[in-house]
């Protein structure tokens, strides 16, 4: 019972989190690309019970994620039975990373560091627009969190076999979701050397559960003749075939990026992260100069300015979604910049008014991000539109080229969730580009519907009159959830009923 009462401000948090992350449910889900192929490739998954061996393809390579990403949301779809399962397993590990910090805390210091820690992720607009999104990046926070809670757990306790087999498994689970969280594997390196007794089985037993992790890539580059690890390890030795021109140096790279990446994760003002971010540095170089760093933190320290160094060289661009594993690392340490804060006695009032200033500007950041996502709207709205005008007919949609395709999906998912079954004959339309191009040859009896919305213009032509093979040539491309499925998860196997033009980066 004592237990229960000492955790009432965890479970506080753990309301206002809630509410960030499903308030206005399902509408604050966007209907982006990703998250509509991965939504219709998880319904085909469920659906047909099947499950792939490869995930979504890289942008930099020929080569893919892992499949894990798609078990989760397909595990999630058969708890939930919701065409928006896919969000709420995002949701719930979003959920699940705010009690990992909050052990982070416990184990570094103790419950009030883990508050403080809790409370920061509840309500960072960061970590609430990845709780709302639905991309493979999406799981990369969690693990990567989890990862930083195995190693400090390695550190400070005794030996345990089955924490480095579990500690393997969560990296191979964060690296197979997306490559960026890679520089973790510094971290057990980091805690075998530190440890240094049982090396050589604490070494076997993590490689152990990360080949688990890594089983269904295994097989399919075995069944690939070595295609697939050979696209890996070309990329790694020549780098990517999609070079762009990346404008970068020093100055670029500390001014403009991370003076706007930090108060950007936090979820601050940008004047206010600034300054957030310089107390952090501060608070850490008097930590070091004065050795009161603890083993685990100073360790995790030292990963993060690898990482950090090794970012500032990275030849891509520095968006949002290749950021995510440096996230974890922003709230660790602006955390325990702040728990350190508050142990100062003669000024302890003034730092609980900084921590609750903190938190206030935080949360009123993240009420902006309430309101419907407005793409959802569009496409429901057009569904309900469509299916107004061919009352009891099955709608089969087709992309002009794959330059609709983003488009597409998106109506095919909107068209599912209302699970309209007609008796009648179904109706083939296809959905051209917004300029009358002609990208796609013209067809015969054609009827042509144009409608406009916040999405742009959407010209639907009644292709119904040909079949699938005179469309493809033609240019048209069926879209639903077998070809997706197909496209993103069967393309390296010869027979598969994929077209091409779905495989889209």
């Amino acid at each position: 019972m004592k237990r229960i009462k000492d955790n009432y401000l965890l479970y506080l948090i753990f309301l206002v989190a809630l509410f960030f992350r499903f308030y206005n449910f399902p509408t604050r889900y966007g209907f982006d690309y990703d998250a509509m192929r991965d939504s219709l490739i998880t319904h085909y998954i469920v659906n047909n019970f099947v499950f792939p061996l490869i995930g979504p393809p890289v942008s930099v390579g020929n080569f893919t994620f892992g499949p894990w990403y798609y078990y989760l949301l397909a595990l999630g779809e058969f708890i939930f039975r919701s065409p928006f399962s896919p969000w709420i397993v995002i949701s719930l590990l979003s959920l699940g990373e705010i009690y990992i910090f909050y052990r982070i805390g416990k184990e570094l210091e103790n419950k009030w560091l883990g508050y403080i820690y809790a409370v920061l992720l509840a309500v960072s607009a960061s970590q609430i627009i990845l709780a709302t999104g639905l991309s493979n990046p999406n799981l990369v926070p969690f693990f990567a969190s989890t990862a930083l809670l195995i190693f400090i757990i390695i550190v400070k306790r005794k030996f345990s076999p089955w924490l480095y087999v579990l500690f393997g498994f969560i990296l191979g689970m964060g690296i197979l979701a997306h490559y960026q969280m890679a520089g973790y594997m510094l971290l057990p390196l980091s805690a075998i050397v530190y440890k240094r007794t049982k090396w050589l089985q604490c070494s076997l037993l993590f490689i152990l559960g990360f080949v688990i992790v890594l089983l269904p890539l295994i097989v399919v580059n075995i069944l690939t003749h070595g295609q697939l690890f050979s696209a890996v390890l070309a990329y790694l030795l020549h780098g990517s075939s999609n070079v762009i021109y990346i404008p970068n140096s020093w100055k670029i790279y500390l001014i403009g990026f991370w003076s706007s990446f930090w108060p950007s994760t936090l979820g601050l003002p940008y004047s206010i992260g600034l300054v957030s971010l310089l107390f952090t540095c501060i608070v850490f170089i008097i930590l070091l100069i004065k050795k009161k760093l603890q083993p685990a933190l100073l360790i995790i320290l030292f990963v993060f300015l690898l990482n950090f160094i090794y970012f500032r060289f990275y030849q891509g661009e520095r968006t949002a979604y290749y950021t995510y594993y440096l996230q974890p690392f922003i709230f660790l340490f602006f955390g325990y910049a702040l728990y350190t804060l508050s142990l100062i006695q003669k000024i302890y009032a003034f730092s609980i008014i900084i921590i609750l200033l903190c938190i206030i500007l935080m949360t009123l950041q993240s009420f902006s991000l309430l309101s419907p996502a407005p793409s959802q709207i569009a496409y429901m709205s057009l569904a309900h539109t469509l299916t107004r005008q061919y009352q009891k007919r099955n709608i089969i949609l087709y992309s002009c080229k794959s330059t609709q395709l983003y488009r597409t999906e998106g109506l095919v998912f909107a068209l599912q969730t209302m699970k309209i079954k007609g008796s009648e004959t179904p109706i083939k339309l296809g959905i051209q580009s917004d300029l009358l191009d002609k990208l796609c040859s013209e067809v015969s009896s054609i009827t042509t519907d144009t409608y406009k919305n916040k999405l742009g213009t959407f010209r639907f032509v009644d292709i119904s009159n040909m079949n699938d093979t005179m469309l493809y040539k033609k240019g048209w491309v069926l879209v639903n959830e077998k070809k997706i499925y197909n496209a993103i998860t069967q393309w390296w196997y010869p027979n598969a009923d994929a077209y091409p033009e779905l495989r889209k980066n």
